[in-house]
C-alpha cells in the first residue's frame, strides 16, 4: 500500500514511477521522458517559458525547472530509445513540452496509482500508454545492432566501470565513430547515457532498501558525495529529501 506522505519508487525494464511530493529546488536534466500527473496544478520552467497543468508530458534531456507545489504528484520517468518511449515520443513533433487535458490527467493518474498499488507489469503499462496515445508499435525504429549491443553491455555492466576498448571491441567500430553513431542514436553523449544507467541501479538498490551510501557503492558511483551530486543534477532535489 502506498503512504501517502511517503515518496515511493517503482522501477521496470524501461521506465520508473516516482510517488510523492514534487520538492525540486534548482534546474536539472535527466534523460528519461517525463510524465507528471498531479492532482493540483503544476508550473514547469523551461527556456524562461512558463508551462501549468496538471498533466505535462517532457521531452527527455530538457533543462527544466518544477516550481516545488508540495501536493501529492505521480512522475513516470521512461527511456526514449526503447519502445515505450519512442510510443511516447512521436507526440514530440512541433513541442518539447505537452500539456495533458484534465480528463486524460485523472485518467492516467489513476492508472498509474493502480499500477503502484497493484503491482502492474510493464507489459501491462506498455499497452495502455499505446492505447492513451494512439501509437502503434510497429512505428517502433530499431536502434543500430551495433549500438543496441553497446547499449546492452552498459546496462548489464552493474557496479563495474565501463571499460571503453571494450565497447570500440564489441560493436566493430573506431573510437570517433562509436562516439558519433552512440550519440545520433542514443540522442547524448556515451558519457551521459551511462551514468543515467548507474542512476537507475542506484535507485533500484534504495528501492530495495538500501541506503544511499550502499547505492552508491553497488551502482558503482566513486563515493556516495558523487551520487548526490549526479542526482541533484538530474532530479533537481537531493536524494535524501526526495527519496525519504
Amino acid at each position: 500500500m502506498v503512504k501517502k506522505n511517503l515518496n515511493y519508487i517503482k522501477l521496470y525494464n524501461e521506465l520508473f514511477i516516482l510517488y510523492g511530493q514534487n520538492l525540486t529546488l534548482k534546474s536539472h536534466a535527466n534523460h528519461g521522458i517525463k510524465l507528471i500527473l498531479c492532482a493540483e496544478e503544476v508550473t514547469v520552467v523551461h527556456d524562461r517559458r512558463l508551462y501549468k497543468s496538471k498533466g505535462l508530458i517532457l521531452k527527455s534531456d530538457l533543462t527544466l525547472w518544477i516550481k516545488p507545489n508540495h501536493h501529492i504528484g505521480i512522475s513516470i520517468f521512461i527511456d526514449p530509445e526503447t519502445e515505450i518511449g519512442q510510443v511516447i515520443g512521436v507526440l514530440f513533433k512541433t513541442n518539447k513540452i505537452i500539456k495533458i487535458d484534465g480528463a486524460l490527467t485523472a485518467t492516467l493518474f489513476e492508472f498509474f496509482h493502480n499500477v503502484i498499488e497493484n503491482h502492474a507489469t510493464e507489459a501491462d503499462i506498455k499497452k495502455y500508454l499505446q492505447h492513451v496515445f494512439g501509437q502503434s508499435i510497429t512505428s517502433y525504429r530499431k536502434l543500430d545492432t551495433r549500438i543496441e549491443l553497446v547499449i546492452s553491455h552498459i546496462i548489464q555492466a552493474q557496479s563495474t566501470p565501463v571499460q571503453f576498448n571494450a565497447l570500440l571491441e564489441l560493436s566493430s567500430l573506431s573510437a570517433s565513430r562509436l562516439i558519433h553513431l552512440f550519440k545520433k542514436e542514443v540522442g547524448i553523449p556515451m558519457r551521459r547515457y551511462i551514468l543515467w544507467c548507474k542512476m537507475k541501479r542506484a535507485l533500484a538498490a534504495i528501492a530495495s532498501g538500501a541506503n544511499i551510501k550502499k547505492a552508491a557503492s553497488i551502482a558503482g558511483f566513486t563515493d556516495a558525495a558523487h551520487f548526490n551530486r549526479t542526482f541533484l543534477s538530474m532530479f533537481g532535489n537531493s536524494p535524501s529529501n526526495l527519496l525519504k
